[in-house]
């Protein structure tokens, strides 16, 4: 699991100023997935990258961005990238969900 999900990142943008690039919380998502893709980096290592639908809590709009899974998070949850309902665990960042974990009801987690 990422030890660092709350973490700030900071960069050089193209004019040479330090950009910082917050990440959310970790938090659960239901929603579907579509226009699934798993390929390769230029590392040969692989990722899955998809569109994930859901609906917003705060205002109860439906809400469509890319997700992504890649490292220990995509061995994970190769499995569940497929078009249809899905359940994730995961942080904003720079506007791609990136996933973290299987999102699992808290029975099913204690089990686990």
């Amino acid at each position: 699991m990422d030890t660092a999900v709350n973490d700030n990142q900071v960069s050089n943008n193209v004019s040479g100023t330090q950009v910082s690039q917050d990440r959310s919380p970790a938090f659960p998502v239901r929603g579907h997935l579509s226009a699934v893709e798993v390929s390769k980096d230029k590392n040969d290592k692989p990722y899955a990258k998809a569109k994930l639908t859901f609906t917003r809590r705060k205002d109860n709009r439906e809400v469509t961005v890319t997700t992504m899974a890649f490292g220990k998070a995509f061995d994970s949850t190769q499995h569940l990238f497929q078009e249809g309902p899905v359940a994730l665990y995961g942080t904003f960042e720079r506007n791609v969900f990136r996933v973290i974990s299987e999102a699992l009801p808290p029975k099913e987690q204690a089990a686990a």
